[in-house]
């Protein structure tokens, strides 16, 4: 399977639509089975099937109408993506990863487990501070996990930092979340440095993405509103290459598909016109309808 990449990335109809690949034999068009096609990729991308993951970003933007027109692609290819017991298959596999335990899992804590025996880190004691591994002391008491919200507040912090001492210790416990189970002790301060800090500056670098989006979008706006107003005619690849890299300057990895920035367009600018272009592999001109 060819990996695609961003959702934009084009799709020659000349090769089999699933796997892009060349074969003259053996390919069908069958019209009646575009939408089960797209109902099954979209399905299975769900499940973290990462073929059939790589294709919907391309698929979910096709015009159905366009892809009923075009696509061919080889039977045995069809048959693998929409076969019901496979795809059962697919979603077995990805519900036992999320629930764990699981192989997935056990292999992550033995990968874990034995970079912290190279590094000769001593196992976790539910005596000491899970984060500093001191004892109690008078001015400096222990405390017990004994909240669920708590336990949900560690698991988050103790992934979002990454630390792997700290992740082979929450692996002891059957569910990450649930620190009661193993009896997790801590430091007020170690807590606060550890799972607090690390919370809050989640969330505040969620608000500085959120602040970096909304300016991109603005300028985005702005510019070509001005471009339309001043009787410019723009494409659609264009505008998407111009959102991109203004994103980029506004420090905003966040892009979007070419169907979504039209449709920004469409909301935000009024009066504005998208025109069919008259080959097909050419994009869509923009303009608004005052000029």
């Amino acid at each position: 399977m060819t990996d695609f990449g961003r959702s934009n990335a084009p799709l020659d109809f000349k090769l089999c639509v699933i796997c892009q690949e060349k074969s003259t034999a053996n390919l069908v068009e069958n019209p009646t089975s575009h939408q089960k096609l797209l109902e099954a990729t979209e399905e299975r991308s769900k499940y973290e099937d990462i073929n059939s993951k790589t294709l919907w970003l391309v698929l979910k933007d096709l015009p159905l109408e366009e892809l009923k027109e075009k696509a061919t692609w080889h039977r045995s290819c069809y048959q693998e993506t929409t076969h019901s017991g496979k795809i059962k298959r697919v979603k077995e596999r990805f519900q036992r990863e999320v629930r764990g335990p699981n192989e997935a899992r056990r292999k992550t804590s033995e990968s874990l487990q034995g970079l912290l025996t190279r590094s000769k880190t001593v196992p976790y004691d539910s005596n000491l501070c899970f984060f500093c591994e001191e004892k109690a002391k008078y001015q400096n008491p222990l405390h017990l996990v004994s909240t669920s919200s708590a336990g949900s507040s560690l698991d988050n912090a103790v992934k979002q930092s990454k630390d792997p001492k700290l992740l082979v210790k929450l692996l002891t416990a059957l569910d990450s979340t649930d620190a009661h189970a193993i009896d997790i002790k801590y430091h007020k301060s170690c807590w606060a440095k550890h799972v607090s800090g690390v919370l809050r500056k989640t969330i505040k670098d969620d608000e500085e993405r959120s602040r970096s989006e909304t300016a991109a979008k603005l300028e985005f706006l702005n510019l070509t509103q001005a471009a339309l107003d001043s009787g410019e005619i723009l494409n659609m690849a264009q505008l998407e290459q111009a959102f991109d890299s203004i994103s980029n300057e506004n420090n905003s990895p966040k892009t979007l598909s070419r169907r979504s920035v039209k449709e920004l367009i469409q909301k935000e600018i009024k009066g504005v016109e998208f025109h069919k272009p008259s080959r097909a592999n050419e994009p869509e001109r923009v303009s608004v309808k005052a000029v």
